[in-house]
């Protein structure tokens, strides 16, 4: 069931990019949070007072892998997402709310690795909770899939 105004959190590092989508966003009744680093992300989600029902994460940023703001030896932008994955799942204990990834990453290998660590938390029988969402992004595609996560 559509939950009536969800709240999402989204995370791109371009934020031309994100600026273009929230407002159809918005129009669409999901009320959007926008941050531009995973460090954000991360301290947004320890805040007891911030609830999201879904994470909208862009699951390529460079540079930082999400703990330290001011850390970018990561050599690989895309593990940054998978470190993230982990961080949200496993450190932050997250373990029920919806996370579409969005990615330019059409490498099934890299999806699946995230898959099989979310696997790791989840149990058999949940719902699902991970999804990927291909770059470029059509705002009507986002939204098809956020009130996707809310039927299954």
């Amino acid at each position: 069931m559509l939950k009536a105004n969800p709240r999402i959190l989204l995370l791109d590092d371009e934020p031309d990019k994100a600026h273009l989508l929230m407002p159809w966003l918005k129009t669409s009744g999901i009320e959007v949070e926008y941050e531009s680093t995973a460090h954000g992300v991360i301290e947004r989600l320890r805040n007891p007072n911030e609830k999201f029902d879904v994470l909208v994460l862009d699951m390529m940023m460079p540079g930082s892998h999400g703990e330290d703001p001011n850390s970018y030896d990561e050599p690989d932008p895309v593990e940054s997402g998978k470190r993230l994955h982990r961080i949200i799942r496993a450190d932050l204990k997250l373990r029920d709310i919806p996370i579409i990834f969005l990615s330019v990453v059409r490498d099934t290998t890299i999806r699946d690795a995230i898959r099989q660590e979310e696997a790791k938390h989840t149990t058999p029988n949940a719902r699902e909770r991970l999804f990927f969402v291909s770059k470029p992004v059509l705002a009507s595609a986002l939204i098809d899939r956020i009130r996707k996560v809310f039927r299954s």
